[in-house]
């Protein structure tokens, strides 16, 4: 048995809910961790990659421990959108998920598998390097590289930071969400001192 835990992503009738903090997050995902371990059943979540993060940090792993290349050792794959996921809507449009409707072709015109192996978009998602913002640098990119879904409903760009991560990368100086918006618009950003 497995008890699929969902984070939100404000798109659709989610653009209207309040989302927890980041911090609230995360600490949400600590307590995850906690029930996985003592529970019969297993634990998953959809759209908060950074679970990996914190299962990680909740184990001892920490940023010295992770390949730049590979991510830190002995992780199960993940599954985000255009990772291991497309999706197809009523129309036959091809999208890296139902939270991220940004075509990258047509079942009705194109080869799935192509356009899933080779768009642009897809390619891009798949690419822990081409993230922006502090996913782009963090050192958990590789296991985590945080929610594309969100990161775009938030901010219109599928490649930028994650705002529902509190995890600041070490070393990293640039912007920061402070917060997740509400009403669809931007997030507040601010500068690590």
């Amino acid at each position: 048995m497995r008890w699929s835990v969902f984070f939100l992503v404000p798109v659709g009738r989610g653009a209207t809910l309040d989302s927890v903090s980041p911090e609230r997050a995360d600490a949400v995902m600590d307590w995850l961790h906690r029930v996985d371990d003592e529970s019969s059943f297993a634990v998953k979540t959809t759209e908060a990659p950074q679970y990996r993060r914190v299962g990680l940090e909740n184990e001892g792993v920490g940023p010295a421990d992770v390949d730049p290349e590979r991510g830190p050792p002995a992780t199960r794959p993940s599954v985000r959108a255009g990772d291991g996921f497309a999706f197809v809507n009523h129309v036959g449009d091809v999208t890296p998920s139902g939270f991220l409707p940004e075509p990258a072709g047509n079942v009705r015109e194109d080869d799935l598998v192509e356009v899933y192996r080779e768009s642009d978009l897809f390619e891009r998602l798949r690419d822990r390097d081409a993230l922006g913002g502090k996913c782009g640098a963090c050192e958990f990119r590789r296991v985590c590289g945080g929610s594309r879904s969100r990161a775009y409903a938030v901010t219109g760009d599928p490649l930028a930071a994650d705002p529902l991560c509190p995890h600041v990368p070490v070393g990293y100086d640039g912007p920061v969400p402070d917060r997740l918006a509400t009403d669809g618009g931007d997030t507040a950003d601010r500068t690590v001192d």
